[in-house]
């Protein structure tokens, strides 16, 4: 029975830590696809696309406290859950960008999904740190803290590849079934706007994904059991 209880606690653990890297993933992906679009499709400048991410960031700082004293109550579980519904739809937004999608409506959408995830970060760590004995506390941060970086850094480069490949397939295909020159000069007001067209469709199809891969954090997040240090 011992054994039995500590594979369990060593299971939960890993649990949280594969949420964790889900998220980070799903955080990330918001970083990098946004900015890209609010620069080469909308034309907003760096510093105007920069901004955009600040509400969502400054929202974390001022959640999180908030989110560890619901967690003290109610423990990871619901707040994981919350989190991860309001992080699912949100980012299922961001799959219906268009050349007429407004900063603003932006905003006010990476905003929110920032609050869900904020309701996740601190709540997902603390959860998964509580599994291990207190022995193991540093090793256990230091090795999600680890896998949280790798997952940003791999999950960038994953969302981006999908991004890239599926914008370069859709504008050859738009080019065909527009029977258009690429070569000729004259045709370079309808390439410009079918590649914009073609990497707005490239970004949505990287977010599909990232809601696919939240959607599975959300039903992993039921099984979270509450726990204590």
């Amino acid at each position: 029975p011992i054994l039995e209880f500590r594979v369990f606690k060593y299971d939960m653990y890993s649990l949280t830590t594969v949420i964790n890297v889900i998220i980070t993933m799903a955080m990330f992906s918001g970083m990098i696809l946004l900015p890209i679009f609010l620069q080469n499709i909308l034309g907003f400048t760096p510093l105007k696309a920069g901004l955009l991410l600040l509400p969502g960031a400054l929202l974390m700082g001022v959640m999180s406290p908030i989110a560890g004293a619901i967690f003290d109550k109610i423990g990871a579980r619901w707040l994981a859950v919350v989190g991860l519904l309001i992080t699912a739809v949100t980012t299922y937004e961001l799959t219906q960008l268009t050349l007429e999608t407004t900063y603003n409506h932006m905003l006010l959408i990476y905003t929110v999904r920032m609050m869900g995830m904020s309701l996740l970060m601190m709540p997902i760590q603390t959860a998964g740190m509580n599994q291990l004995p207190q022995r193991l506390n540093a090793h256990g941060s230091a090795m999600s803290q680890t896998l949280r970086n790798i997952a940003g850094a791999l999950g960038t480069a994953f969302l981006v590849t999908l991004f890239t490949n599926k914008a370069q397939s859709h504008g050859k295909e738009l080019v065909l079934a527009a029977k258009i020159d690429p070569n000729d000069a004259a045709n370079a007001a309808q390439l410009k706007i079918i590649g914009a067209e073609a990497t707005v469709y490239g970004i949505n199809f990287a977010f599909e994904v990232a809601t696919g891969l939240t959607i599975a954090a959300l039903v992993l997040a039921f099984f979270i059991r509450k726990t204590k240090p």
